[in-house]
């Protein structure tokens, strides 16, 4: 009975901490706007902002598989730096992660099915 009680606090707790996660994202999402505009005469690293944001939606997609991104739906590069320069333009406080996230949200199948 001790090793059932045992057994069971010690998964308990295990779930209890696992619900307490916080989900972290790491460079560049954690780079501003301010970062994105002042990067716009690098195109070295403005290449690296948009093969981040594919790793992203790739990342998204191995853990939501049934509700990916569909590959038409990605952006190429230039395409994104217009993305990321009107979600800038509309908050410049912004995440390069936030305007990650917010793709993703708009672009995948809802659970009622795909967006048209």
């Amino acid at each position: 009975m001790r090793r059932l009680l045992l057994l069971l606090i010690m998964f308990g707790s295990g779930h209890v901490q696992a619900q307490q996660l916080s989900l972290d994202i790491y460079a560049p999402a954690e780079n501003t706007c301010a970062d994105w505009k002042r990067s716009s005469a690098s195109p070295a690293l403005r290449n690296q902002y948009f093969i981040w944001f594919l790793g992203f939606v790739s990342g998204h997609n191995y853990m939501s598989m049934e509700r990916q991104v569909p590959r038409v739906r990605l952006p190429d590069e230039g395409q994104f730096a217009v993305m990321v320069d009107k979600a800038c333009a509309a908050n410049p406080q912004q995440t390069l992660s936030v305007v990650a996230l917010r793709f993703v949200d708009m672009n995948r199948p809802s659970a009622k099915g795909p967006k048209s």
